[in-house]
């Protein structure tokens, strides 16, 4: 049997900013636990092939077991998840490469959703408060029982299993307006989980970010940056820490906004240590910080391609208040 394993998360002084360079590595956390970025990609044929994905495509890890019981190991249950778009036709492009060890399909007429493998994604394009999220899901046969595809949305998706490994592709057709109006990046928000059932009756449902409720508010997913030209893109790296003690902050909220495009920011939560990085399209950004539920200081950072900007977020630590009380009742 599988055993689970689950995690749970004034003011800024100072900041510190330095510039060198590096090469560019498309990971981080986001506000949910995950932030990619989405490469303009064209010729990709939906079979459920994934050889023609360039290698230069990122691949992100689906690991985060948010219900059910976690996976015992890589060969148990091992995920990725790849990202990218089509200009020219206005699409969403989404990959994913799994291995299983025991591969499930369900047959019985009185299947039910955490009976079988499968696939989800969760999409908001809008990626605001009040915008829809878009659900689209296959399982098992990816019959039409087995599927949910939203229907005001064009798709097409493909899948092949051969022996332990299970690949499938998804394009999703985006408002043409949509990509044509972007200038250096956008951010959707986006998430994406793997269900695996095996033969002892266990299930997981396993998320590439924190939470279950996808189709409720955006920190419940993650976010995608499309990003127009993958050439000009630069990170940004830092760490929160507690001003008095230089420890680090583990959960601390981080926004990155674009200052020219409000279509284009990530939100990012602190690892341990306080740490935490981005990939962006490079240009004028304002970084935020939060410890609590409100934000505190915006600091304006330029990210220029093929550089990483670091920034150093010093917040006092809370001050509390003494107060005389009785001796209480004894118990």
């Amino acid at each position: 049997m599988k055993s689970g394993r689950y995690q749970r998360c004034r003011r800024v002084a100072i900041v510190a900013l330095t510039m060198c360079c590096a090469h560019m590595v498309p990971a981080a956390h986001a506000h949910n636990g995950a932030v990619a970025v989405a490469l303009p990609l064209a010729g990709i044929v939906i079979d459920g092939d994934l050889s023609d994905w360039p290698a230069s495509v990122p691949s992100y890890a689906v690991s985060r077991t948010e219900y059910g019981v976690a996976p015992m190991g890589p060969d148990d249950l091992s995920a990725h998840v790849r990202f990218a778009f089509d200009r020219q036709r206005s699409s969403l492009l989404v990959a994913f490469d799994v291995r299983d060890d025991h591969p499930m399909v369900n047959t019985r007429s009185d299947r039910g959703w955490d009976s079988e493998d499968g696939i989800e994604i969760y999409l908001d394009v809008g990626h605001g408060r009040s915008s829809t999220v878009r659900q689209f899901a296959l399982r098992g046969e990816g019959n039409a029982q087995q599927r949910t595809v939203d229907l005001d949305a064009e798709v097409a998706v493909a899948w092949r299993r051969e022996g332990t490994r299970q690949q499938y592709e998804w394009r999703i057709d985006l408002d043409p307006d949509l990509l044509s109006q972007m200038s250096s990046g956008r951010t959707i928000s986006i998430d994406v989980v793997v269900c695996d059932y095996d033969p002892d009756g266990s299930f997981s449902w396993v998320a590439w970010g924190r939470r279950t409720g996808k189709v409720g508010p955006a920190n419940r997913r993650g976010d995608v940056v499309l990003v127009a030209d993958a050439d000009n893109l630069g990170s940004v790296k830092g760490r929160a820490l507690w001003d008095e003690l230089g420890s680090g902050i583990a959960g601390a909220g981080v926004r990155i906004q674009a200052v020219n495009d409000s279509a284009l920011w990530v939100g990012l939560a602190s690892k341990s240590g306080g740490a935490f990085d981005v990939v962006v399209p490079a240009g004028p950004y304002v970084a935020t910080v939060e410890v609590g539920p409100k934000p505190w200081i915006e600091i304006p950072i330029d990210v220029e391609p093929l550089s990483v900007r670091n920034v150093e977020f010093r917040v006092p630590s809370t001050e509390g208040t003494v107060r005389a009380l009785g001796a209480g009742n004894p118990i």
